[in-house]
């Protein structure tokens, strides 16, 4: 007698988990590629730097998954790349369709919490949101998110914010970046971290 064993369960996929669009095949390209587009066509004003969009569409910017893709989007002139920023050019604009609505600043502020993982860069992250725009010191920072700012959690909390490109920093203070607050100052009692 001839013994079937059981079927092992299938891995889940990896790529996007949140980007359901990004199944949605645009001209021709895989997966890896649709999701950079379209994550590029609906975030912000449609540039993003390599980090970001690692996060916005869940590949590392650390393998060659996200490479190729960028290669294959810009060797057909859909976007450019300075080094610093990925940025959609108009016919990514058109071969992506219409961008959704706008994100209220809560909505755009909750999707970064999510990308947000480690528990010290989250606390950073909410007491920069609740500051909405206005600089503080680094030890200011730290004392209020209850991070002990002499100790290497903090700094590596302040990295991941700043790898992501959430965080504005000049020699002495840092802040929140403009782009999660579109399209005006949002009711920040109402975002995760303020206090009422």
């Amino acid at each position: 007698m001839k013994r079937v064993s059981p079927e092992r369960p299938k891995s889940p996929s990896k790529g996007p988990a949140s980007n359901e669009a990004a199944g949605r095949p645009i001209g021709g390209f895989g997966l890896a590629a649709n999701s950079v587009l379209l994550a590029l066509a609906s975030y912000s004003d449609g540039r993003a730097t390599r980090s970001q969009l690692a996060a916005l569409t869940g590949y590392s910017v650390r393998k060659s998954t996200l490479r190729m893709a960028l290669s294959a989007l810009r060797t057909r002139g859909l976007l450019t790349d300075d080094g610093l920023f990925v940025v959609i050019a108009e016919a990514g604009r058109r071969l992506a369709g219409p961008p959704p609505k706008p994100k209220t600043s809560a909505e755009t502020i909750a999707m970064w919490r999510g990308k947000v993982k480690e528990a010290a860069a989250l606390a950073l992250f909410d007491v920069l949101v609740a500051a909405y725009l206005t600089s503080m010191s680094r030890e200011d920072l730290a004392q209020r998110a209850g991070v002990r700012y002499e100790v290497s959690t903090f700094r590596v909390a302040l990295s991941r914010l700043r790898v992501l490109g959430l965080i504005a920093e000049s020699s002495d203070f840092v802040s929140a970046i403009a782009d999660l607050f579109p399209p005006g100052k949002p009711d920040v009692r109402r975002l995760p971290g303020a206090r009422a």
